[in-house]
């Protein structure tokens, strides 16, 4: 027999309602992949175009965010052998540019 659990919060979060504090939580994986399942969607069909968007999308990400979660951030970028210094958006950009370029001319 099972049994509901009415229970809608966590014991984290019922304490910190007690305690008037509110829980942060931060995932920089989660984050991450937000970011990419939007990137693949705004992308569609020109996946060439997946990489310099998502660096965009992860630079704009971290400079937003407090010095102790860009720490974070940098480091699940690091584990999935992503970097958004300006070296590699630059690299990207430059991809993007020649694509773009490649693209007008088989048009006409």
């Amino acid at each position: 027999m099972n049994i509901p659990n009415d229970q809608f919060l966590s014991r984290a979060d019922l304490l910190a309602f007690w305690h008037g504090r509110p829980i942060e939580r931060f995932s920089a994986d989660l984050i991450i992949e937000e970011i990419k399942a939007v990137t693949r969607m705004r992308c569609g069909a020109n996946g060439d175009l997946y990489e310099p968007t998502l660096l965009r999308a992860l630079a704009a990400k971290e400079k937003g965010m407090e010095f102790t979660y860009k720490l974070a951030f940098r480091a699940a970028l690091r584990k999935r052998g992503i970097s958004t210094d300006a070296a590699a958006l630059r690299r990207a950009e430059c991809f993007e540019r020649k694509w773009v370029l490649k693209q007008l001319a088989a048009q006409h």
